[in-house]
């Protein structure tokens, strides 16, 4: 009784691992229609990080970087 069981859990995941996989590949698909290649668009995801993150740290020490820039000049 006990492998019945585990041959119905596997059957089950397996199904669960195919339907997530659908769902992956519609939504790659989807993003590899729109205009931007998809390597592009994750850069501009990358670049937007990137560009919030300096500015959190410019809005954070912005004093400090300002009075270094002086310093430096």
């Amino acid at each position: 009784m006990l492998m019945k069981e585990l041959i119905l859990d596997t059957d089950i995941q397996i199904d669960e691992i195919s339907i997530a996989q659908t769902q992956f590949n519609r939504v790659r698909d989807s993003i590899m229609e729109v205009e931007m290649p998809l390597h592009l668009h994750f850069k501009s995801i990358h670049s937007l990080n990137l560009l919030m993150s300096v500015s959190k740290e410019i809005e954070e020490h912005g004093e400090l970087i300002e009075a270094l820039y002086c310093l430096k000049n």
